[in-house]
């Protein structure tokens, strides 16, 4: 199996005070937010709710849930 290297862009929200992150990338979020790869992989599909105290959403996912609040 070929792996892809494409590039998932991705928001982390903070449990803490609920600010919104961007990111370009899974690889970016874990060099600035020291998370690890895997586990923000794991927020994406479900398995966790939560790690490194982010919540973790991809980015089109979480676009279009804000558009539809309003």
């Amino acid at each position: 199996m070929e792996k892809r290297n494409t590039k998932r862009p991705v928001v982390a929200i903070s449990t803490y005070d609920r600010r919104v992150y961007k990111f370009d990338s899974i690889g970016e979020a874990c060099e600035v937010l020291g998370v690890r790869h895997s586990e923000i992989y794991r927020v994406l599909k479900k398995e966790r709710k939560s790690t490194g105290g982010f919540i973790f959403e991809d980015l089109d996912s979480y676009l279009e849930r804000r558009c539809k609040k309003t």
